[in-house]
């Protein structure tokens, strides 16, 4: 049997991460799965809670900038420089970087969605964006038509003017 085949050697990633370029190659491949999964994490604000222009028009874009270039840099720079085959613990090296990561985006997935738009009130002659952040825990606790902030994007609602 041939050295290294599927029977014999050793499993195809040992070999992949092993050799010249390995601390490199595991980098990339942590850039290539923090891509995806940031990929999905913002399609999911952009479709739902920022819908249309609105991811640009209400600071969806840079909040996603900053998310999403902490998260998916530090994970592979960090994963680049502690990444050497056959090191003892690198297994939990790995496991506390991927960890600190998904809640480093969790938070930063939690902020985009305390700013996303809940309601577009049309005052006067104007339309108005009001934020779910801006909106007090105790008007909330009220009760009424507006108890619940909307989760799959803003609402439009109408405002009456005092007289």
């Amino acid at each position: 049997m041939a050295a290294g085949s599927s029977k014999g050697g050793p499993p195809r990633a040992a070999r992949f991460f092993a050799g010249p370029g390995a601390r490199w190659r595991a980098g990339a491949t942590h850039l290539a799965l923090s891509l995806l999964v940031a990929t999905v994490a913002f399609a999911l604000a952009f479709e739902v809670w920022y819908p249309g222009a609105l991811f640009a028009q209400a600071g969806g874009l840079q909040l996603s900038a900053v998310v999403a270039g902490v998260d998916v840099t530090l994970g592979p720079l960090l994963t680049t420089i502690v990444f050497k085959p056959g090191k003892k613990g690198l297994r939990f090296d790995l496991t506390v970087i991927g960890v600190l990561q998904a809640v480093a985006l969790a938070y930063g997935l939690s902020v985009i969605f305390e700013a996303r738009p809940a309601y577009i009130a049309f005052v006067k002659d104007r339309f108005e964006l009001v934020r779910a952040s801006e909106i007090p825990d105790k008007e909330l606790a009220a009760g009424g038509a507006y108890a619940r902030l909307p989760l799959a994007g803003p609402q439009y609602v109408g405002v009456k003017m005092p007289v």
